[in-house]
């Protein structure tokens, strides 16, 4: 699997994402889909034969507060699905994290991501990298939901 910084050829990877898995407005998905490439760091991973999935982190709260969001992470086919992949993108996505903070000389207080209670096997991935669970969120998405907040300290 290779790894590389997504650019404006992968616009429509992120709006199909987005149509898939948010919603069916377009001019939304296209806005989401700049964001992932112009504003936020989005990862894609992929073979010689298709893309793989992709990941996507903030800055939160400025680069000086040391907070970054990991918000989507989505492997794309389910035939790729179980075979470790989800776990290879959430190990580069820390390291180039911590080398971007490390490059311009800020410390990394904390990295965070909300994880939907359905989705044990990405719980499980962020907890086997060292994420732990820092709060639970009642009613997040809809009433008798939960999502939980795990996150990778560095303090």
């Amino acid at each position: 699997m290779k790894c590389r910084v997504a650019s404006k050829n992968d616009q429509q990877y992120f709006v199909d994402n987005y149509l898939k898995h948010y919603g069916d407005v377009q001019e939304l998905a296209e806005k989401y889909a700049i964001a992932c490439i112009e504003v936020h760091r989005s990862l894609m991973f992929y073979n010689d034969h298709e893309t793989i999935g992709a990941i996507t982190w903030s800055i939160k709260e400025g680069i000086s507060s040391g907070l970054v969001e990991i918000f989507q992470m989505f492997i794309h086919s389910e035939k790729n699905r179980g075979k470790g992949y989800g776990s290879l993108m959430l190990k580069y996505c820390v390291e180039d994290i911590e080398n971007y903070y490390k490059k311009l000389n800020y410390p990394l207080r904390r990295a965070f991501i909300v994880i939907d209670q359905e989705n044990l096997a990405g719980r499980n991935v962020y907890r086997k990298h060292g994420f732990n669970l820092l709060v639970e969120v009642k009613n997040h998405l809809k009433t008798g939901h939960k999502s939980f907040v795990y996150s990778k300290d560095y303090f």
